[in-house]
């Protein structure tokens, strides 16, 4: 964030949750069919339980 990112996510797989990071130091903890924040002008859309389906395939 102090690199200017406007929008972070970190992943928790123990925990299967995602923690998102805004910019102006707020924060989320997110599990399950929670959506994904994502920028303005991205066209995508994300749960957790999508993000860590493909991360356990992909293992």
């Amino acid at each position: 964030m102090q690199e200017g990112t406007q929008l972070g996510w970190l992943f928790d797989p123990t925990e299967r949750v995602i923690i998102v990071l805004w910019s102006d130091t707020r924060m989320a903890l997110l599990r399950d069919s929670d959506r994904l924040p994502v920028l303005q002008d991205i066209p995508l859309e994300l749960t957790v339980e999508q993000v860590f389906g493909w991360l356990r395939r992909a293992s």
